[in-house]
Order: structure tokens, then C-alpha cells, then sequence
């Protein structure tokens, strides 16, 4: 068995209900890993800072221009799930075979010298093919890097890069249970939403 150490973001108003229901699978058009319960894991920043920083981001309301929650909080989570169905994206040699399923994939859906298909959804289109893959590979947690626009200032100009900042673990849809992961909230921390000016003073 192998063990991972999460951390989910979410409003602090949240928090009684995951604390009696658990943490609610995201089934999101653009999902970066496909469907399933997220969390940020050691790797390319502080896995709780991440979670804070997405929380932020989740209590801002965009078209009134301000935070609609006072407060947000990080959920420590424990994971343990058997090492056969975990897939690290970040190992070459698994990027590589998903990439060769890819391409079968594509092979199958737009048949050679065919130009009249409908194109696929943009959004969904790696989201299905990963929610596809997980399944037929028995697959319990995709680990993988992303960059993810935490700054209001970043997400008002829409200002995306291609070099990841954030490692992410996608605990599959229906994975725990007798047969797959078991996970535990270890602690739960909440606190204030920061002012606008304080979170994106430059460091």
C-alpha cells in the first residue's frame, strides 16, 4: 500500500458537510485529470499553500468583484491505496504510453482522410479520454503537474503558462470502498479570506 498526504481547498463553509459526507468528486468539463476527488501533494510547491491559494481563488465572485465567503479552509486528508493503481504522469515512461493510447484514440475517433466529423469539445476532449483511461486501466489515482492561475490579477488577464507550479492527485470517482483507497481527514484549518491588496503583494 502506498500512502499520500492531500490537501483540498474549500470554503469553510463546506467543511461540516465533508466532515460527515466527505469531499465531493468534481465532474467538471475541464478537469485536469478527469473525474474525481482533487487534492495537491508534495512536488512542485507546498501542497497546503496551493490549497489555501485555490480556496482564495473559489470565495472570489468574479462579477461582483469581491469575496462572497469570509472564511476558507484546507482539509489535510490521508490516502492509502494499493501501489498497482496509482499512474504518475510525471514518469517519462507513463506519460509515454498514455500518449500512445492518445493517438490510438484519435485513430479510432477521426478515421484517416475523414473531414466531415463534428470536432470534439476542447474541454472535454483529455477529460473523456483520462475519465476513459483510468477505467480500463484500473486506475485508483492519477498524479500529474499543472500550472494553476492563483492570482486574481493572473486570472482577470488570463494569464496561463505553460510551466507547471502545482502537483495535483485525482483520487478516481467510486475508489474508495472495501476494494480501493481508504482515506481520513487528518486536520482541518480554516481562516480568513485575505484582502485583495495583502495576497498579491509582490514577494
Amino acid at each position: 500500500m502506498t500512502t499520500f498526504r492531500g490537501f483540498h481547498g474549500t470554503l469553510a463553509s463546506r467543511v461540516d458537510s465533508i466532515r460527515s459526507s466527505g469531499i465531493y468528486p468534481s465532474d467538471n468539463p475541464d478537469d485536469w485529470l478527469g473525474e474525481g476527488t482533487y487534492f495537491f501533494i508534495e512536488g512542485l510547491d507546498d501542497p497546503k499553500s496551493s490549497a489555501a491559494q485555490w480556496a482564495r481563488c473559489k470565495a472570489w465572485d468574479k462579477h461582483d468583484q469581491e469575496f462572497d465567503e469570509s472564511a476558507v479552509a484546507v482539509v489535510e486528508v490521508a490516502i492509502e491505496v494499493d501501489a498497482a493503481g496509482v499512474f504518475d504522469l510525471r514518469e517519462p515512461s507513463n506519460a509515454q504510453h498514455f500518449h500512445r493510447v492518445r493517438r490510438r484514440w484519435l485513430k479510432a475517433l477521426v478515421p484517416r482522410r475523414s473531414t466531415h466529423l463534428p470536432r470534439p469539445e476542447k474541454d472535454r476532449f483529455d477529460t473523456d479520454l483520462l475519465d476513459q483511461f483510468k477505467q480500463e486501466n484500473a486506475i485508483t489515482v492519477l498524479i500529474g503537474d499543472f500550472h494553476i492561475q492563483f492570482s486574481l490579477r493572473e486570472r482577470h488577464f488570463r494569464l496561463d503558462s505553460r510551466i507547471p507550479n502545482v502537483t495535483v492527485l485525482c483520487l478516481s470517482n467510486g475508489a474508495t470502498g472495501a476494494t480501493g483507497a481508504t482515506t481520513e481527514i487528518v486536520d482541518v484549518t480554516v481562516g480568513p479570506v485575505v484582502s485583495f491588496l495583502e495576497a498579491e503583494e509582490p514577494q
